[in-house]
């Protein structure tokens, strides 16, 4: 991994052993909420559905625990940079959160080899597209239409990149259009925070809470299945919590 965000990011909040045992474990739980989600959706597609990934980042834990209900995916992020690490990172930086993953799951038939064989595979099926919730396109290419997706993911992504719960859910809002009906979201978010470093860098967050949240996507008219909240750890590395939830949009938009 190269670069100042890229290694500032993995080394403080997605690091490749459990160096910071807090923080291990808050990845760990992270990861089996996705995994689990990722299972109700298998379940009740019967199977397996198109995905988009809003913001990846230089992070593929989430692409991994969530895969066993991912036909296709395409990933995305802001930075050059960061899309060019999508592609050509060294997969096998994730090995132990696969072995967690197997090690958490022990009855789901899962191998350290094929979890990461999958990413790596789900990874390079296309470009990542340059995304931007402020921009009219939002995608570039513009090639994601409106109503289309059947699995939406954003891991800490609007939460982690405003001031404000207006323009948090202004932006949130414009990423839900992509959502065709009966599918997907599959969303984390800080919960009580102000803010999270990076490096030696305080960036924003709105001090969301989850009843905003779940009024928020009352009006988008998606039903929130789960919700998974963190536990909160003496030496995490940033405010407040999070909780993911998976939630599921109406037929009737």
């Amino acid at each position: 991994m190269q670069g100042t965000y890229q290694d500032h990011y993995l080394e403080q909040y997605w690091p490749p052993r459990p160096n910071n045992p807090d923080m291990w474990q808050d990845n760990l739980e992270l990861l089996q909420a996705y995994f689990l989600a990722a299972d109700k959706v298998l379940t009740a597609e019967k199977g397996t559905v198109s995905a988009l990934d809003i913001s990846t980042g230089p992070c593929l834990a989430p692409l991994m625990a969530t895969m066993a209900c991912i036909e296709s995916v395409r990933l995305s992020d802001y930075t050059a940079s960061n899309r060019e690490e999508i592609v050509a990172s060294d997969v096998t930086y994730w090995a132990e959160y696969a072995k967690e993953l197997v090690r958490i799951f022990p009855n789901r038939g899962l191998s350290v080899e094929t979890l990461l064989s999958r990413v790596d595979q789900l990874r390079k099926q296309s470009l990542p597209l340059d995304v931007d919730l402020r921009r009219n396109p939002i995608f570039l290419p513009d090639e994601v239409p409106p109503s289309s997706v059947g699995f939406l993911t954003m891991h800490f992504v609007v939460d982690s990149i405003c001031e404000t719960s207006d323009e948090c859910f202004d932006l949130l809002q414009r990423s839900l259009t992509f959502i065709k009906p009966n599918g997907w979201l599959l969303l984390s978010a800080l919960i009580d925070s102000d803010g999270w470093q990076l490096g030696e860098t305080k960036q924003p967050s709105p001090s969301l809470t989850e009843p905003q949240i779940d009024r928020f996507l009352e009006t988008q008219r998606f039903e929130v299945l789960t919700r998974t909240r963190s536990v909160r750890k003496a030496n995490q590395i940033y405010e407040g919590g999070w909780t993911v939830y998976l939630a599921r949009k109406g037929l009737s938009q």
